[in-house]
This record gives structure tokens, C-alpha cells and sequence, in this order.
């Protein structure tokens, strides 16, 4: 059983994500960090069924920081860099989400305190999973009107199903304080008696 299928069991919680392309964006505000700030997706589900109780509800993001220079000029020539203080904690973890399917009404971005180490080596290090969004969610629109109760149609599409892309966004500082910024992008689709789950796949770092 995966890590993402025990977190399923530990959050007794069901809801549906279909995922397609992950993008990583190097945003105009590390241009002038000390340090290359890139996230992914590493693991998750392409499609999650509102009423499928093996459903994941959970995204497992990994994050790389990744030292800019790491030589500087010294006596003769260049010597290694001091990069002990580039090791990078993200303090913040944003989640915004774009309709993608003709439709408007969205829930509102989640916010969420973190305190993650990511050292300055250039390799991966993976956030522990975390919820998509809370389940209070799921009794707000636009995902309330897709339960049969309430007709099972989103009202703006028509369609038995909510597509978003989902955009989340990490911010922190190096142990020097220099921010640090970096955001990624992928979809996703809701709705409610779709098939059940389907396993999906991670971006590239």
C-alpha cells in the first residue's frame, strides 16, 4: 500500500482530482535569491471519486533548492562556496484555483503555515502530503452542487463535473533571509459517481 493510500485511510475523507501536465514556473522574484527555489508533484491521483472511500485526498509535493553559484573567486582562482545558510524554510504553503472548464465560481484559495526544511544540495526533498482542501469544502459551491441532491450539474456548465487548475505557490527564506519563492501549476477534476479513483502520475524535478 502506498504512502498516499495509507494517508486515504488515516483521512477517512474522499474527493476528485484529475490530474494532466505539472509545470514548475521560476518566478521574477528569485532573480534575486541566492538560491533556485523548484517544486513538483510528485505523487498523487489522476482521478478521485467523490464517493469512493479509497479516493486519496492528499498531494505529495517535492521542493529542491539549488545554489546559484557555487564557486567564488578566491586567492588565485575560485574556491567552493559557503552555502550553509542557503538551506531554505518554506513558511508558507498557498493553494488558488482557476476554472478551466468554462465555469467561474471557485473555492477560496487555502492558505497553510509551514515550517520545511529544504537544504541547498539540489536534491529532492518531499513535503509530507498534504489535504487538496479541507473537507468543509465539499459543502460549498461549486462542489455542493454536483452531489445528487442537488441535481448532480454544475449550474454554470452543465456538466457533472468541476475541472481546475490548481496553482500552488510556496514562499520562505533562506537561513540568510533572503526570500525565496517558487509556484507550480496542474489540473484537476471534481465530481461525484465518476469510477472511482485512478492512480496518477508525478512531474519531473
Amino acid at each position: 500500500m502506498s504512502r498516499l493510500k495509507k494517508t486515504v485511510l488515516h483521512c477517512g475523507i474522499a474527493l476528485l482530482t484529475c490530474i494532466g501536465t505539472f509545470s514548475c514556473d521560476e518566478d521574477i522574484n528569485q532573480q534575486g535569491s541566492p538560491v533556485l527555489l523548484v517544486a513538483n508533484v510528485t505523487e498523487a491521483m489522476s482521478q478521485i471519486d467523490f464517493t469512493d472511500p479509497e479516493c486519496s485526498p492528499a498531494v505529495v509535493y517535492s521542493i529542491r533548492a539549488i545554489p546559484k553559484r557555487t564557486t567564488v573567486p578566491g586567492g588565485t582562482g575560485t574556491v567552493e562556496a559557503d552555502v550553509r545558510f542557503l538551506d531554505v524554510v518554506i513558511r508558507t504553503m498557498r493553494t488558488s484555483f482557476v476554472r478551466v472548464d468554462g465555469g467561474t465560481v471557485v473555492p477560496p484559495p487555502l492558505v497553510e503555515n509551514l515550517s520545511f526544511l529544504v537544504p541547498a544540495t539540489g536534491e529532492a526533498s518531499e513535503i509530507p502530503a498534504r489535504l487538496i482542501f479541507p473537507v468543509e469544502y465539499l459543502r460549498e459551491a461549486p462542489f455542493v452542487a454536483l452531489t445528487a441532491g442537488a441535481g448532480g450539474r454544475d449550474p454554470e456548465t452543465g456538466q457533472p463535473f468541476v475541472r481546475m487548475d490548481m496553482v500552488v505557490e510556496f514562499f520562505g527564506e533562506t537561513l540568510a533571509g533572503d526570500p525565496v519563492y517558487t509556484s507550480l501549476r496542474w489540473p484537476a477534476t471534481f465530481c461525484f459517481n465518476c469510477g472511482g479513483c485512478a492512480p496518477g502520475e508525478g512531474s519531473g524535478g
